[in-house]
């Protein structure tokens, strides 16, 4: 396929096989699918003018089977689940758990829980800041300590028990924003 310009100045494309060889502009195929369009959309305005707007009614002779299944379920809420754990909340959308991404994206579906998702991501940027710093000041002095150290710097261990306390208090403020904003989508669930 090679391209060529128009005398508009517009590219077009050079379709050839063994067959034939054809130029066809940008200008032509949208001229060809504009007056499609406008012969289809009169075509509809006509019969909706001609039907004089009143209703019909449409029969169905048999529904399927996959139609019967949906018709006979009762209607299932949409909501997402929270299950405590010792160390943090897990969330979960019918059988599938969620990611914090996941769930903050269900989340800002509805705007009322916008304001909760945003004050927990804020509160999750500290979990990460103090677990990671915590789990980094323990870890050198066991890995000193490993490596035959004379004396391993245990006080810095001893931060980073201080930096997972504070870890795990900024887990609880983050998991209490995500259960009032999954509070709050719960309670504007769709029902299907």
């Amino acid at each position: 396929m090679e391209f060529f310009k128009t005398s508009e100045g517009k590219l077009g494309k050079l379709f050839e096989t063994e067959a034939f060889v054809e130029k066809v502009s940008f200008l032509d195929v949208t001229e060809y699918h504009e007056d499609n369009i406008r012969n289809v959309f009169e075509q509809c305005i006509k019969s909706f003018i001609d039907s004089n707007w009143e209703a019909t009614e449409v029969v169905w002779e048999e529904k399927t089977s996959v139609e019967k299944a949906i018709a006979n379920q009762e209607p299932k809420m949409l909501s997402i689940v929270i299950k405590k754990t010792a160390s943090r909340n897990l969330y979960y959308y019918g059988d599938n758990q969620l990611s914090y991404e996941q769930l903050e994206a269900k989340l800002n579906m509805i705007p009322e829980s916008i304001p909760e998702v945003k004050k927990a991501k804020r509160y999750s940027r500290f979990v990460t800041f103090f677990a990671s710093t915590g789990g980094f000041l323990i870890g050198y002095p066991l890995g000193e300590a490993i490596g035959g150290a004379e004396e391993p710097s245990w006080d810095l261990a001893a931060t980073g028990v201080i930096g997972l306390f504070f870890g795990k208090r900024f887990m609880k403020l983050t998991d209490k924003h995500y259960e009032k904003a999954v509070e709050i989508y719960n309670s504007k669930a769709i029902i299907l």
